[in-house]
């Protein structure tokens, strides 16, 4: 029998204009990836000091489905605030180009 168990935790982190990520990355350990919401930290790392075969697509999972969730923000950002430009306002950016 073996002395360890699984876990099992469910969250819902609301994130405010206070989020932000951080990673940390070491020479002989497995990186720890922080989403901090300014009151609450999550830490996302393996359960230890081992890059398995597991962990490596574990965290492809997680980049890809973060790339999803930056995407679907994007997304709705844009459909949420129309660009102006097509308005006739003056909102068009600069290109750094003289004329």
């Amino acid at each position: 029998m073996t002395s360890r168990t699984n876990s099992y935790a469910h969250f819902t982190l609301h994130i405010n204009q206070d989020g932000s990520t951080r990673l940390a990355t070491y020479p002989d350990q497995t990186p720890i990836l922080d989403i901090d919401t300014g009151t609450v930290t999550i830490m996302i790392c393996t359960d230890g000091t081992e890059a398995t075969p597991a962990a490596v697509e574990f965290g492809r999972q997680l980049a890809s489905k973060a790339a999803d969730y930056a995407a679907e923000l994007a997304r709705m950002h844009a459909s949420q605030n129309p660009d102006t430009t097509t308005s006739g306002g003056n909102s068009t950016p600069d290109t750094g180009a003289a004329g």
